[in-house]
């Protein structure tokens, strides 16, 4: 069912949220990418197979990408351009938009050059804004466009278990 889809990534949420380690973590999750998990909850209710399918590939494929995301920042300490934080390496905003472009190209291989130019966007405009480097939005884009990729080839997702949708 849906629904549970939709309470699963709730509580996963608000327990990440409620971890003093984790909040970095969930502000990054929100601030990136957590409408396209609402949008794409509406459409795992309101779909077919593969629409659930794809749901289930991009949530899993997102919290994964952000977990490694989040642990590589907690081990490399990585100053920022500005200097505003030690949390540069890897950028969590383009590993979750390569993310999200791989599980979505994935599904819609016409408008696959839709999805790469949003993730190269983010990519572009985080190393324009002094927000990272050039090597942290290209770490962030391999291990986005990895993960995605592992996770479009399942027919189920790891990190949700076997939920039945």
């Amino acid at each position: 069912m849906s629904h549970r889809l939709a309470v699963g990534s709730t509580v996963v949420l608000v327990l990440l949220a409620s971890s003093a380690v984790f909040a970095d973590f969930a502000q990054n999750v929100s601030d990136s990418l957590g409408f396209v998990l609402g949008a794409y909850a509406v459409k795992a209710s309101q779909g077919d197979r593969e629409d659930r399918q794809e749901s289930k590939q991009l949530t899993s494929a997102l919290l994964a990408t952000a977990a490694v995301t989040q642990g590589l920042k907690e081990v490399v300490h990585s100053e920022r351009p500005v200097g505003s934080g030690d949390d540069s390496f890897p950028s969590m905003h383009v590993s979750l938009a390569s993310a999200w472009a791989t599980v979505a190209g994935n599904h819609h291989p016409k408008q696959r050059w839709v999805f790469d130019a949003y993730a190269g966007a983010m990519a572009w405009s985080r190393v324009d804004l002094d927000r990272h480097r050039q090597r942290d939005v290209l770490a962030g884009a391999l291990i986005g466009a990895a993960i995605g990729k592992h996770y479009s080839a399942q027919h189920g997702g790891y990190v949700l278990g076997k939920m039945s949708w």
